[in-house]
């Protein structure tokens, strides 16, 4: 199937990125809407007691205790595009590198429209492309704050 399909029936992202030697759990939500998207974005675990939101845009709204920021449809399409871009449908179901310890476990999780999904995970291993997808994620946090 053509990526484009995939592209426009995503509905839901989920990333969390988890760094052992912090103990600190970063989770990352985009949902699509009727006009745009919703982006979550919290941290937890180490010095943190409870989940911390890390959006501080006047507009955030709360969900279900989740603090969100709307996205306009144009930057959410753009978004989408960037990560495919990074050929995560080609992903490997796992990633794992035993050598390294201390380092990130990750889980990326994709919901579509007819109710399949898609999850990728790593231990301290990534994916071909993982630089290029992470500066993505790294880039729409930022013109969320």
């Amino acid at each position: 199937m053509p990526t484009y399909i995939y592209e426009a029936s995503t509905e839901r992202i989920e990333l969390i990125i988890v760094e052992h030697d912090t103990q600190i759990c970063e989770t990352i939500i985009v949902q699509r809407e009727q006009e745009g998207a919703i982006v979550s974005a919290e941290i937890s675990g180490g010095i943190f007691k409870e989940s911390v939101n890390i959006l501080t845009r006047s507009n955030t709204k709360v969900i279900e205790d989740k603090a969100f920021v709307n996205i306009s449809n144009i930057r959410l399409e753009n978004f989408i595009r960037e990560i495919y871009s990074c050929y995560i449908l080609d992903w490997h179901e796992e990633y794992i590198n035993t050598h390294i310890v201390l380092d990130k476990d990750w889980w990326l999780k994709i919901h579509f429209s007819d109710g399949t999904n898609m999850e990728r995970m790593g231990s301290a291993g990534y994916p071909p492309h993982w630089k290029k997808f992470w500066k993505k994620i790294q880039e729409l946090k930022n013109h969320l704050e």
